[in-house]
């Protein structure tokens, strides 16, 4: 994401969160104290955790809902259960004999 797209994100959750901040500063003086511009402040840096908190949320329960990744989980950890590993080096070898790569 580049800074544009990230700031016009960011300014678009703002302006949903708090349309106050679109008003002119002249405007908005008498409408914001000084603690409403530290909270606003507060919330613009705070909202893209909340937006990346979100996403794992919802990245989380789409593999919990998706039975096939569930069991592709509980065969990979009985396979580690039972000593089968190999190193990176090995993995991608295969991955090349079988073209993969």
């Amino acid at each position: 994401m580049s800074d544009f797209d990230f700031t016009l994100k960011l300014s678009i959750d703002l302006f949903y969160i708090c349309p106050l901040l679109f008003l002119s500063v002249s405007m908005a003086a008498p409408l914001l104290t000084e603690e409403d511009r530290a909270n606003i402040k507060l919330i613009a840096e705070e909202l893209p955790k909340l937006r990346h908190l979100v996403e794992e949320l919802v990245e989380t329960l789409d593999v919990l809902g998706n039975e096939d990744e569930l069991k592709a989980i509980e065969e990979s950890l009985e396979q580690v259960r039972r000593g089968e590993l190999r190193d990176w080096d090995s993995y991608v070898k295969s991955l090349r004999e079988k073209g993969a790569i």
